[in-house]
């Protein structure tokens, strides 16, 4: 391996990240490893930011092949929050010290503009919050609606810029399409969080190359680099799933790419069953998420697999521990069309 890509962070183009991505020698990566933990350390220290996400519905009316909420999977149990549940999971995140909140569903238009914006506007009310909004592809004009209410960041996925990937993994939607509503959001005033998928069918080392490339000249905020894992009953559930070391270069080689943009440790690395890939992704990303939806409350959640001793992930548990029985306790795991009436 050759040390021009790893002297230049925030310069390299595509053959050098694709040189980053091809590596498999274990003191290569390792080397990777360390200048993007050097990187992290110089533009973050060692300091972590913490989104709590709240999950308050997941219902979608999208169809994406690759996602487990899709529309057509009637193998799992929906549910939709009304907004005093939802303000009451709010003041339990916000009571355990978490200062970033994600508003997260579906593409769920049951929700609408005004819901939002009375959400919106109570949060900032009632707690010290940023607030980011992850609702899928909206209107232009609730996204100017819920900018004027005081919404801080939106959390938009780019998933690829490989047109032919992205028809492959939509039903519906374009790339052109999904670049206009990132640039809109920009142009309103919001932090983007955005990301692509790593290890999906059909994708190429090049097309990661591409992505990081893609995202670098969207600016955003914070970037989020999700790891392809089939999901039952979708069309790619029999797809082969995420090779670990891919994904740990990608994010090792986004930081360099991106020295001062947040990255999101993908909370995925939790349950895939490898033990030394914690230490190599905390080292690159600045972020954690921990996720508060209701089905975490009501099912043996993800995180059980945790076989890591680090104190990132530890920490995330029992922030989902302590709020087991306190947050959306009136939540009923079902349609109810009326709740808002």
């Amino acid at each position: 391996m050759t040390n021009n890509s790893l002297n230049m962070p925030g310069d390299l183009d595509k053959k050098d990240i694709i040189s980053l991505l091809s590596l498999d020698n274990d003191s290569d990566i390792e080397m990777l490893l360390k200048t993007a933990s050097k990187l992290k350390i110089e533009n973050f220290g060692e300091k972590f930011l913490n989104y709590g996400i709240l999950t308050f519905s997941n219902f979608c009316e999208e169809n994406c092949n690759f996602c487990g909420l899709r529309e057509d999977n009637f193998s799992i149990e929906r549910y939709r929050l009304n907004p005093e549940e939802i303000l009451q999971g709010a003041k339990s995140i916000s009571n355990l010290g978490i200062k970033e909140i994600i508003l997260e569903s579906g593409l769920d238009t049951f929700y609408d503009t005004d819901v939002i914006s009375y959400l919106i506007y109570s949060l900032k009310q009632s707690f010290d919050f940023k607030i980011t909004l992850s609702l899928g592809e909206r209107g232009f004009d609730e996204y100017r609606s819920w900018k004027f209410t005081g919404a801080d960041n939106y959390l938009l996925r780019l998933v690829t810029s490989n047109e032919n990937l992205f028809a492959n993994y939509h039903t519906s939607g374009s790339l052109e399409k999904r670049v206009r509503h990132l640039e809109y959001l920009k142009r309103q005033g919001y932090k983007l969080i955005t990301g692509t998928f790593i290890g999906t069918p059909g994708q190429s080392i090049e097309d990661i190359a591409n992505d990081l490339l893609t995202l670098k000249t969207l600016k955003p905020g914070t970037i989020n680099l999700i790891p392809f894992i089939p999901a039952p009953f979708t069309p790619f559930q029999n797809k082969k799933g995420i090779d670990v070391k891919l994904l740990i270069k990608s994010i090792a080689a986004a930081r360099l790419i991106m020295p001062g943009t947040n990255i999101i440790i993908p909370p995925q690395f939790d349950f895939l069953g490898t033990d030394d890939i914690n230490l190599g992704v905390n080292s690159c990303g600045n972020v954690i998420t921990t996720n508060f939806s209701i089905k975490s409350f009501t099912t043996e959640i993800p995180y059980r697999s945790i076989k890591s001793e680090n104190g990132l992930l530890k920490n995330r548990t029992k922030l989902i521990s302590k709020i087991n029985h306190d947050v959306f306790s009136s939540a009923i795991l079902k349609s109810n069309e009326n709740k808002f009436q």
